[in-house]
């Protein structure tokens, strides 16, 4: 009996194929069990390390109830279906809200011609004395506490919680009951409150006003909620009539700019002249006083001088009176420019007449 036949009678006709599946299903088995370990270490190891980077914080939320709040750092929780995670940026964020007609297309060379618009498809806002304007908000604003902001504002959400999360942030979201929506929705609100009480010329052309209160009003109104939430700036951004209507404002902007202009020119004007009144005062007075120290002065000279020759001539009338004489005399004979003595001596004595002839001219030229 050769090998074949004796193996056939040993092991049955069946025995090489049921022995070829015992050596699949074990290693079928190995790989589920490689494949299980494998699992198990992606699923206590790789996915329930946290990473929380900067300037963000992670909720952690068990069977959906809040647990607890990560800081910057790295963690181990386990992950879905026992822990959910909600990431909160901590950074400034940004959103913006309009008040702006839908786009018309162009009409001829001009651009734009405008359209009327329509409640429900056109946003504008309507001012206190009956007039529609167009506007366009900024709001700068952060997380400061991502407790009270997950209560307030993502709580009342968790069937989206897995959808935000997928986008890494819950701070953009955009649908109804996000937290961006919800303040869009509040600062709306306040915009259309606060332009019913201003007059059109308040937000288009003096708008400095009008900006802050709306700007302090959304504040107030986000601080009240309490929801870990603080507005750092808001701004307007764009502010127009509308297209229709943009001309006939234009034209009375350039009135009021021109008027504003002339007025400037006016007060510019009144602020030179008065400036120079106030020059040509301040020298006068400053002459005046330094005449009238200068006339004092000499007054008080004279008057010095006046008292002593007052004493010398109580003392001595004639001989003040000749030297008063002689010293008049040789002041007058100084400018004179001829001068001629006449000499009358006694009664016996001739009478004499003096003449100075040649005399030297002021102006000599020197020969060389």
């Amino acid at each position: 009996m050769n090998e074949t036949q004796h193996s056939e009678q040993g092991y049955g006709k069946y025995d090489l194929g049921l022995k070829s599946f015992v050596k699949s299903l074990k290693v079928a088995f190995i790989a589920m069990v490689i494949l299980i370990f494998g699992l198990l270490i992606y699923f206590f190891g790789i996915k329930s390390f946290i990473i929380v980077e900067a300037q963000e914080n992670v909720l952690v939320l068990r069977f959906g109830k809040l647990m607890e709040v990560l800081d910057q750092n790295w963690y181990w929780r386990l992950p879905k279906p026992i822990n959910e995670l909600v990431r909160i940026k901590l950074n400034q964020q940004t959103f913006l809200v309009d008040f702006e007609a839908m786009p018309s297309p162009k009409q001829g060379p001009e651009g734009p011609q405008g359209k009327p618009l329509e409640p429900g498809r056109d946003n504008y806002l309507i001012t206190g004395d009956i007039n529609i304007v167009h506007t366009t908000w900024k709001v700068d604003y952060r997380v400061t506490d991502a407790k009270k902001y997950y209560e307030y504002f993502i709580s009342a959400m968790a069937p989206f919680i897995e959808k935000v999360e997928s986008n890494k942030s819950i701070t953009n979201s955009l649908y109804s009951g996000g937290p961006v929506f919800s303040l869009k929705n509040i600062l709306k609100q306040v915009v259309i409150k606060e332009t019913a009480i201003q007059k059109v010329d308040q937000t288009l052309y003096n708008n400095q006003k009008y900006t802050e209160q709306v700007k302090n009003k959304f504040k107030q109104t986000v601080a009240d909620l309490n929801a870990g939430v603080m507005i750092e700036n808001v701004s307007l951004l764009k502010y127009s009539p509308p297209l229709k209507a943009k001309a006939a404002f234009d034209e009375v902007s350039s009135a009021q700019q021109q008027k504003d202009s002339e007025v400037n020119k006016a007060l510019a004007y009144q602020v030179e002249t008065q400036n120079a009144a106030i020059s040509q005062a301040a020298i006068i007075v400053a002459t005046a006083k330094n005449y009238k120290k200068r006339i004092v002065a000499e007054v008080k000279a004279e008057t010095i001088y006046f008292e002593s020759i007052k004493n010398e001539y109580d003392l001595s009338p004639e001989t003040v009176l000749v030297s008063l004489y002689n010293n008049t005399l040789g002041d007058v004979i100084s400018v004179v420019k001829d001068k001629y003595i006449l000499y009358k001596g006694g009664p016996n004595s001739r009478q004499e007449v003096r003449l100075k002839i040649n005399t030297e001219p002021k102006n000599i030229k020197k020969k060389k």
